[in-house]
């Protein structure tokens, strides 16, 4: 067995520390968008709640909830869906490859009323994407803010 020792200098382990804790910060900040927060949401209740703070009302009782798998290459769709969410600072290249839970609700409060859903997606029961989607012919997807 060969065993061997080396002494840094002074300092070096606390240098190093801070450059740590700095790089580990400034990760933090470039993945939460500039103005962006994070929104906790970790069940259907405080899903509902998100949405009903842009005074979007929704049948509660009409809730699916299913996965979703974010694909690791985008596709046009995806590409133009992403536009939508970097919108509202929601962005979801960060998430490639990874599986959302999905909450989607009939909105109630609009004349389409039956063709309009909310959807909101999040990962580790944080809000990573919302949108408001219509059924109709010719549908449409905007932005959930």
């Amino acid at each position: 067995m060969f065993i061997t020792s080396f002494k840094m200098p002074k300092g070096t382990f606390t240098l190093s520390f801070i450059a740590a804790v700095i790089l580990s910060a400034v990760l933090v900040v470039s993945l939460n968008k500039e103005g962006s927060k994070a929104v906790e949401a970790r069940n259907s209740q405080s899903v509902y709640d998100y949405i009903s703070s842009f005074h979007i009302e929704v049948d509660i009782k009409a809730l699916k909830e299913d996965e979703i798998k974010v694909p690791a290459a985008f596709n046009d769709v995806y590409y133009n869906y992403n536009k939508i969410q970097k919108e509202q600072g929601f962005d979801l290249e960060i998430y490639k490859g990874k599986t959302l839970k999905r909450y989607t609700y009939p909105i109630i409060n609009v004349e389409d009323e039956g063709s309009l859903f909310a959807e909101v997606m999040t990962f580790d029961g944080i809000i990573v994407a919302a949108d408001i989607y219509s059924t109709n012919i010719g549908g449409s997807i905007r932005p959930l803010k």
